[in-house]
């Protein structure tokens, strides 16, 4: 008789015993996806930043380039260079010169990410910075020629950030490594 009490209260009990289990196993499965989901966004929010970061840098660079560059054209066409406006436009020159220089290393670190165009987008920065270089030291050179290293910049940019944020996505859809 009490096996028979036993199995009556075993099969009133099962359903409700049985629906607490799944719905613990589900909370538990659930709270699983949701950390994981977080980790992935997390990571997908910081390569986000780490691409703006670069972006921003490449822009910032070129501006400076590009600003080196009409200063070195307004000197070039100045008779007297030591009248007031030439310098400070050499001090502008000066001060442009470090910020472009301190945007380099950068970009740099900023491409760190990105296998694919890390060296190559380095490789264009140090070139163009270099060109300005000599033409700010007295050396001939030729303004175009700067212009088709920042068109190559540019291209090289695009593909980096592209791979950046890529890298993020494919992090996001792979899950948290450990």
């Amino acid at each position: 008789m009490d096996w028979d009490i036993s199995l009556k209260v075993a099969q009133i009990l099962a359903p409700f015993l049985t629906s607490i289990m799944v719905t613990v196993l589900g909370v538990v499965i659930v709270r699983r996806i949701e950390g994981i989901k977080a980790e992935a966004t997390k990571r997908s929010a910081f390569e986000a930043r780490w691409a703006d970061e670069f972006f921003d840098a490449c822009q910032q660079f070129e501006r400076a380039l590009e600003r080196q560059m009409v200063i070195l054209v307004l000197l070039t066409q100045r008779i007297n260079s030591n009248d007031e406006d030439c310098l400070k436009m050499q001090r502008e020159q000066s001060e442009i010169h470090a910020r472009a220089f301190e945007l380099k290393f950068r970009i740099r670190r900023c491409a760190a990410f990105a296998q694919q165009g890390q060296v190559r987008i380095s490789e264009l920065a140090d070139d163009s910075f270099l060109i300005i270089n000599d033409i700010v030291a007295g050396k001939p050179g030729n303004l175009d020629v700067v212009f088709k290293k920042l068109a190559e910049f540019n291209d090289c940019a695009r593909a980096v950030h592209a791979e950046i944020l890529a890298l993020g996505r494919a992090e996001h859809q792979k899950g948290p490594t450990k």
